[in-house]
């Protein structure tokens, strides 16, 4: 390989860098192209598809659902090329799917299955391999009362996606082949440029009294470069007298520096051996630093999840062999026929609450270890999408107060600021934490007058995008966190209700998603309540800072 290198001449190495370099930046140009017309029309796709699914979501919205009403909708759609299917779906409290009202297939398709199971789970927008389909609600006076289901085609994207193709390579091999004529030609030029340049060089080399500015042929690039060499002739001819005497000299102080070079080497690999083996030291007691405090935490973690299930399971040994015990005191009774019905109801009745009890920590266990699954599996099943404000605000509305449900004394507020502003993030990861936050101010934050009245809980949700970051503030008027806890309240296991079977991991599985998987922040302050008479301010406010993503 070393003797292959060794015979290209610098033309041809000039000529491979410069088709190299060229040839680089027309495979990126195309690339980089190539994905931004794919993605705009993408974009432009899912523009058409959403304006038209939006459109007859608001005249859906006007009419009752039936057939007889909304033959109208579907009027039209022809003139649309890109659809291939529209269904409208509408909710009904007695199924438990959407029901399909109307099909619609553009000529030559056939009509398309029902998506009734899976209408309600669709995001925004999603692509297949070959169309586009979107799930767009209908709202009448706020309550969801169905759905419009639109498919596109993705035969225009990809269309134009084969088209800028084929105008590019045709582009890179003109581009290519031009380049490489230019070269060639420009080679060739400075090939003989410098052959006859050279030929000057040597010739006054070897004749001392050749002046080599007399050689007129020489481009003025070189000029400089000519009387650079007549200079350093010069100083030649005149040191070449000199050359055996400052030979001898520099033998002499050439054998010093070699032992000076040679003692002062000694004493550096004195040195770096030593300096060597410090570092090694440094590295190995940071790693061992570093292995503790993982293995400090992870033995935390450990001990909490420990802690948590050797409660419940230590429940259930000691019903389990209480109820072992009464088991085989009645299979005594039994075979000495001396059992009565007050023993064996009384059998029965223990039994029954064995089993509830060791069915109560069984799911405390089972709970507790779906909690950890929902942390590892959530960011796998989560990619950034694009989506508006209003829409997510929506979202979040309809999975609060339709799907969840609120006590009567809590109310809601959302504000969210541009409500038209477009960002992309992983928004079920979004909504668990938000929705997590809701379920614990719905637990924890009601102020209790006396056993059964409770005072108003007014929650308020803003979202708020400043500077590529989306800021979201919850607070509520409620209790408040007393100061000792607000410290550990995003640490594993923190709860005050463990006796009505709290496990206390869900401000802790917040933290962890706003940190590690939205790359945030989050805060809490907290202000406890007193009593009725205080007029001071009190409750909590959760505050979330997390980047817009731009991909």
């Amino acid at each position: 390989m070393g003797e292959r290198a060794q015979k290209w001449s610098l033309s041809s190495r000039l000529n491979v860098i410069i088709a190299g370099i060229v040839a680089l930046a027309m495979l990126l140009f195309t690339a980089l192209s190539t994905l931004l017309v794919t993605d705009s029309e993408r974009r432009s796709l899912v523009n058409k598809t959403e304006a038209l699914a939006q459109q007859l979501s608001v005249q859906a919205s006007n009419y009752p659902l039936t057939s007889e009403h909304t033959e109208y909708l579907f009027s039209g759609l022809s003139a649309h090329d890109f659809l291939e299917h529209v269904h409208l779906y509408a909710v009904r409290e007695d199924e438990r799917y959407p029901v399909l009202i109307k099909n619609y297939a553009t000529s030559g398709r056939t009509i398309l299955a029902e998506q009734s199971e899976r209408i309600e789970n669709l995001p925004t927008y999603q692509f297949a391999l070959d169309h586009l389909e979107i799930a767009q609600p209908i709202f009448n006076e706020n309550e969801l009362s169905g759905y419009i289901y639109v498919r596109t085609s993705l035969e225009q994207v990809q269309s134009a996606h084969r088209r800028h193709i084929f105008i590019s390579i045709a582009a890179f091999i003109v581009v290519l082949i031009s380049v490489s004529l230019s070269v060639r030609f420009f080679v060739r030029t400075l090939e003989s440029t410098l052959l006859r340049f050279s030929r000057t060089i040597a010739k006054a080399s070897q004749d001392h009294s050749f002046d080599i500015e007399q050689e007129r042929d020489i481009p003025e690039e070189l000029i400089d470069v000519q009387l650079q060499i007549k200079r350093l002739l010069e100083k030649y001819r005149h040191e070449k007298r000199y050359a055996e005497h400052s030979a001898l000299q520099a033998q002499r102080a050439n054998e010093e520096l070699e032992a000076e070079v040679a003692e002062r080497t000694q004493s550096l690999s004195e040195v770096n051996k030593k300096l060597t083996h410090a570092l090694e030291t440094l590295h190995s007691h940071q790693r061992q630093n570093l292995e503790h405090d993982k293995m400090a935490s992870l033995e935390s973690l450990i001990a909490g999840i420990s802690r948590e299930l050797n409660t419940p399971l230590d429940a259930s040994v000691t019903a389990t062999v209480k109820a072992q015990e009464q088991q085989k005191q009645i299979v005594r009774a039994l075979q000495k026929k001396e059992i009565t019905e007050s023993q064996l109801s009384t059998y029965l009745d223990e039994s029954a609450n064995n089993l509830d009890a060791i069915l109560h920590s069984l799911n405390r266990c089972s709970n507790l270890i779906q909690h950890f699954q929902e942390m590892a599996m959530l960011n796998r099943n989560d990619t950034p999408k694009k989506i508006t404000l209003s829409a997510f605000s929506q979202r979040l509305q309809h999975s609060i107060i339709q799907e969840r449900g609120l006590p009567q004394h809590i109310q809601v507020r959302f504000h969210c600021a541009p409500e038209n502003a477009v960002v992309s993030l992983k928004t079920l990861v979004l909504e668990r934490v938000i929705l997590e936050i809701i379920d614990n101010a719905v637990v924890h934050a009601s102020i209790k007058n006396n056993a059964k009245a409770v005072q108003p809980l007014l929650i308020n949700i803003s979202i708020v995008v400043v500077d590529e970051f989306l800021h979201i503030e919850i607070n509520d008027n409620g209790v408040g966190i007393p100061p000792d806890l607000k410290q550990a309240i995003f640490q594993p296991f923190t709860t005050t209700r463990r006796a009505q079977g709290a496990i206390g991991i869900g401000l802790y599985q917040v933290f962890n998603w706003v940190t590690q998987l939205l790359d945030g922040e989050i805060s809490c302050a907290s202000t406890p309540y007193i009593s009725h008479e205080d007029e001071i301010e009190h409750g909590s406010t959760f505050t979330i800072k997390i980047p817009i993503l731009n991909n």
